[in-house]
C-alpha cells in the first residue's frame, strides 16, 4: 500500500469518512480519487455519498464524501 493510501485509510479509520478538500488540505494528497480507487481494489468497501452544502458565499455546492464501510476479508489460511 502506498503512503498516500495509508494516509487516506488512517483518516477514514479515525473519522469514518473523508472529502477531497480534507484529503488535499489536511493530508496533502491531490489525487485522492485515484487513492480511493486503489483502496477499493485492495478490498476496502468505500461508499460515495454526495453532499450538498452552502459555501461561504451562500452558493449550493455538491461534493463527494467517501465513507469507509468495510475492511477486506482475510483470505489467508
Amino acid at each position: 500500500m502506498t503512503p498516500q493510501c495509508e494516509k487516506i485509510l488512517n483518516h477514514m479509520m479515525i473519522y469514518g469518512s473523508i472529502t477531497g478538500l480534507q484529503s488535499i488540505n489536511e493530508l496533502g494528497v491531490l489525487n485522492y480519487k485515484g487513492r480511493i480507487a486503489d483502496l477499493r481494489k485492495l478490498g476496502y468497501t468505500i461508499e460515495t455519498k454526495w453532499v450538498t452544502q452552502k459555501n461561504r458565499k451562500g452558493e449550493s455546492k455538491t461534493f463527494a464524501r467517501y465513507v469507509l464501510k468495510g475492511l477486506p476479508q482475510d483470505c489467508s489460511k
